[in-house]
């Protein structure tokens, strides 16, 4: 009996085997390392990963078709937003080939739009889904009461963007707005795949008096949040700190050194007790932890190189 989701799940697999990767490194494997009560931790994209990426090294572990199918219904929910802003006649360009030889970073811009006083945005295309996601992007009211209320002793917490997706897309704002004045703003657009939800974030840099510029988001007002606050959200990091890790990454492949792993697949006793601390660790997750769960950072769950990292050592010397 002929049976389509089998079928798709094969092509899906082969076809990400065969998929033909551009030169250069991406803007969605931007990192930074910042420090944490005494502990340095790394945000955004693993080092490593793009290491054995760039220098063609095979794919250990492939991602499950499931996980394959929700970037491609990203990348199609992408055309059709795309399709919608011509029909409102705000767009101005689109899949902006973008290449910054000092850092070897080659990507595209998902959209460029016109508003109707002339100002030109551009813009990076997210999607979503799940309550999780939801709740951290577009904000927390805390535990709801019988009353109608919230409790207090849960916060409200206005949404933020997506880590590794700001770090892509603050990248190519400080390319396009603050240094080459081609567009005005940049925005990360982020798309609910379930429910229709739509929040956008402003974000920058901005010019510190050491020469530095630190980086940004603030949200744009709108109803898709569920706890919005005005106002530029700082980083404790520059765009100069994110640049910095491209450079390490340039050397290290022209060395042929393999980077120290930014994540692990199990935490340490100790770790989870300081992340926990440190809220990095939900009250949910720590939970787990106390029931005998195994806790780990989700880049190693769903990275293709897993195996092959599990068996490499730190600064080792690669052929």
């Amino acid at each position: 009996m002929f049976n389509l989701t089998e079928l798709e799940d094969e092509f899906e697999l082969r076809d990400t085997d065969l998929q033909i990767r551009r030169q250069g490194l991406y803007p969605s494997e931007a990192s930074v390392i910042v420090t944490i009560d005494g502990r340095q931790i790394c945000k955004g994209g693993c080092m490593r990963s793009s290491y054995y990426r760039a220098l063609e090294y095979p794919k250990t572990d492939n991602v499950s078709p499931d996980v394959s199918m929700k970037a491609k219904l990203g990348k199609w929910d992408e055309i059709g937003l795309v399709t919608r802003w011509k029909e409102m006649g705000i767009w101005h360009d689109n899949a902006v080939k973008f290449f910054d030889p000092a850092h070897f970073v080659s990507g595209e811009l998902d959209a460029v739009l016109k508003t109707p006083d002339g100002v030109l945005i551009g813009y990076e295309v997210k999607t979503y889904h799940g309550q999780m996601a939801s709740t951290s992007i577009c904000g927390s009211r805390g535990r709801k009461l019988k009353d109608g209320g919230y409790s207090d002793k849960q916060p409200r917490k206005a949404g933020i963007p997506k880590m590794s997706q700001f770090l892509q897309a603050v990248f190519y704002s400080h390319k396009y707005v603050t240094q080459l004045h081609k567009l005005e703003e940049f925005r990360l657009y982020c798309l609910d795949r379930g429910d229709g939800t739509r929040v956008e974030f402003r974000v920058g840099t901005e010019l510190r008096p050491d020469g530095k510029h630190v980086c940004w988001w603030e949200q744009i007002p709108g109803k898709g949040w569920t706890v919005f606050e005005p106002g530029k959200v700082y980083q404790d990091f520059t765009i100069e700190e994110v640049q910095e890790r491209y450079i390490e990454l340039i050397k290290r492949l022209r060395e042929k050194k393999l980077p120290p792993r930014d994540f692990t697949s199990i935490y340490s006793d100790e770790y989870v007790e300081w992340a926990y601390k440190n809220k990095l660790i939900s009250a949910t997750k720590y939970g787990d932890y106390e029931k005998g769960e195994k806790l780990g950072d989700w880049e190693c769950s769903y990275c293709s190189y897993r195996t092959q990292c599990k068996g490499d050592t730190d600064g080792e010397q690669l052929s």
